[in-house]
């Protein structure tokens, strides 16, 4: 009751400073359509410089990154990292600004569970291991792992999903004939029967199991609009 009197009152001083009501409702239609406007443009730039992995990373291209505008930038950079690690908000202003600057130099960054890297041509964005290591749950009929992976399979009592690790993969010796990174099919499922590895249906160790991404994470250009 007191935090809505005092808006009111604050109300009625910026009504008297020619910021009123509808003053301040006719700004946020014109910012919402503004912001619109920089999603489609940001979606627009993707679809040129931006392609997914089957382990979930996000690739862009460096080059093509750094040619557009500082705001197109940072909205990729955001929208990849929020793509990767399942999360509905962006990372702080300053933190996502100082990892847009380094990998756009050539270096790497850590940032809200992924890692941002520099690798020649272009900037990959993954799943950090240290962001899902303790993240174990009981492999069942279909089991929704670390947000964005559907995981079936023969399951049996006593199994559970954790991330590979790099103990798993080197259980899993055709790991580089899948053609994805290392770095990244660390943090990828793996179905585990305490110390033993079941499977690892991403890194190319099926035995029965899949990995499937959720319907809303298959697409990146997509995340960028319905975010």
């Amino acid at each position: 009751t007191y935090d809505r009197v005092r808006m009111r009152r604050l109300l009625d001083r910026l009504e008297d400073e020619g910021l009123g009501r509808g003053t301040l409702a006719r700004t946020a239609a014109r910012m919402q359509r503004a912001a619109e406007a920089l999603e489609r443009r940001a979606a627009d730039v993707a679809r040129g410089l931006a392609t997914m992995t089957a382990a979930g990373d996000v690739i862009l291209d460096r080059d093509a990154l750094a040619d557009v505008e500082a705001d197109t930038q940072l909205r990729l950079l955001a929208a990849a990292i929020r793509h990767v690690a399942s999360q509905d908000y962006r990372p702080r202003a300053d933190a996502l600004e100082a990892t847009l600057d380094r990998v756009l130099a050539g270096g790497a960054s850590t940032l809200a569970g992924c890692r941002i890297e520099a690798e020649g041509a272009q900037v990959r964005v993954f799943r950090e291991l240290a962001a899902v290591a303790s993240l174990s749950l009981p492999a069942g009929h279909a089991t929704i792992w670390d947000g964005r992976w559907r995981i079936t399979g023969p399951a049996v009592p006593g199994q559970d999903i954790r991330a590979l690790g790099e103990a798993g993969i080197l259980e899993c010796p055709a790991w580089r004939d899948t053609g994805l990174s290392r770095a990244s099919l660390l943090a990828t499922p793996a179905i585990w029967q305490g110390s033993a590895l079941i499977a690892a249906p991403v890194a190319g160790r099926t035995e029965g199991w899949s990995a499937e991404f959720l319907p809303d994470r298959r697409d990146f250009v997509t995340s960028l609009i319905t975010h």
